[in-house]
């Protein structure tokens, strides 16, 4: 199902783009990361990622949070990711593991 339209452009469902999320080997990491270690700042994020330009991990990250697959809080001028607290995203999670 699809959410409203923007300027004749149906957006995607939370569902959409939860499973876009996880549609990424690199994304699915991340939250394969954040799931065995708990809450990462970015910088820790992208030192595990390697070969990752900032940009793309921005990129990465800005999805994940729009889908609401992670949170974030802000400490000084570092921010840290985490799982959300979703049912919807730890049942994924659990399903990815199974099914490696």
């Amino acid at each position: 199902m699809q959410q409203t339209l923007t300027k004749g452009i149906a957006m995607p469902s939370t569902s959409d783009q939860l499973l876009r999320v996880f549609a990424s080997p690199r994304r699915a990491y991340v939250l394969d990361m954040l799931e065995s270690r708990g809450e990462m700042s970015v910088n820790a994020i992208n030192d595990e990622l390697g070969q990752l330009t900032q940009s793309a991990l921005s990129q990465h990250l800005k999805i994940m949070r729009d889908a609401d697959a992670v949170q974030t809080r802000r400490a000084s001028q570092t921010i840290y990711y985490r799982i959300a607290d979703d049912p919807a995203v730890r049942e994924l999670i659990e399903w990815r593991r199974r099914h490696r």
